[in-house]
């Protein structure tokens, strides 16, 4: 089994609920190589705060996940799935969950 570890819960919504898609089937559909999404998508995420990262191989880790085009098309629908079962939580928490989402799927874990 391969993981994907996130920082917290919001992180593991953001990726579930939307970045998954975004990766496989739309912002980034066709993307090269053509089977860039199958690790991200095979992965199971969890939440480990004291060590984020993958224990598997991409060869595409490069995802603008806090694109502007992305997210005023999407944003919205994202920042709800959030809310929903996270208290109080803002599109400025999610544009910064985005942005260490984006190292944390650079980041190797131990």
């Amino acid at each position: 089994m391969t993981t994907l570890a996130v920082r917290n819960e919001a992180q593991k919504i953001l990726l579930e609920r939307e970045m998954l898609g975004q990766i496989s089937d739309g912002q980034w559909e066709n993307a090269r190589p053509l089977d860039h999404w199958e690790p991200w998508c095979n992965a199971t995420i969890i939440v480990d705060p004291v060590n984020v990262g993958r224990d598997f191989y991409a060869r595409k880790d490069n995802y603008n996940l806090t694109s502007k085009y992305l997210l005023d098309i999407v944003g919205d629908r994202m920042l709800e799935a959030v809310q929903a079962s996270v208290s109080g939580y803002d599109r400025k928490r999610m544009v910064a969950d985005l942005r260490d989402l984006k190292a944390i799927l650079k980041a190797w874990r131990a």
